[in-house]
C-alpha cells in the first residue's frame, strides 16, 4: 500500500489566505526558495522567537514549497537553473533576513550588490549599471 503524502498544515505560506501568506517578507521568502531550490521550511513546529523547533520536534520541508517546487520542476525550470541565480536569491534571503530582524537597509544596497555578483559571473557594465538604477534585465536580448 502507498503511504498517504502529507499535507499542507493550516497555516502554510503557500495558502492564499493564511497569515504566513499575507506577510509580505514571508511570502517573498517562500517564492525565492521555490524558484531556486532553497529549502524552505514549515514554520509550524517553529519557536518564533529562537526559530528553532520547538522541544522534541525537528524540522520539517514545508509541503507547500514542495508542491510549488514539483510544479517548477515539471516544467523543467531547475534544468535550466543558472548558478548565478541561486547567488542573487541567497542575498535576496539575506537581506529578507535583516528585515525580520529590524535591520534597515535600502533598496540601492540590495541592488549594488545583485550587480556586484552580476559583474563576479560576467555581465556587462551596461548591465550591472542598469540593475544599479533598479532596472531588471530580461533575459531575451534586443537585435538590430
Amino acid at each position: 500500500m502507498t503511504p498517504t503524502p502529507p499535507s499542507r498544515c493550516a497555516t502554510c505560506a503557500f495558502t492564499p489566505g493564511t497569515e504566513a501568506n499575507r506577510c509580505q517578507l514571508t511570502a517573498m521568502k517562500a517564492k525565492v526558495c521555490v524558484h531556486a531550490l532553497i529549502p524552505f521550511y514549515c514554520h509550524e513546529n517553529i519557536d518564533q522567537h529562537t526559530l528553532k523547533p520547538a522541544p522534541g520536534e525537528k524540522l520539517r520541508l514545508c509541503i507547500g514549497w514542495v508542491d510549488a517546487m514539483d510544479v517548477l520542476h515539471a516544467r523543467g525550470h531547475y534544468d535550466r537553473l543558472p548558478a548565478w541565480q541561486v547567488r542573487v536569491s541567497e542575498e535576496i534571503l539575506g537581506f529578507i533576513a535583516r528585515a525580520e530582524n529590524g535591520e534597515d537597509f535600502n533598496e540601492r544596497e540590495l541592488f549594488d550588490r545583485i550587480a556586484s555578483i552580476g559583474e563576479e559571473l560576467g555581465l556587462t557594465d551596461e548591465e550591472a549599471a542598469a540593475i544599479r538604477r533598479g532596472e531588471i534585465p530580461t533575459n531575451q536580448r534586443r537585435t538590430a
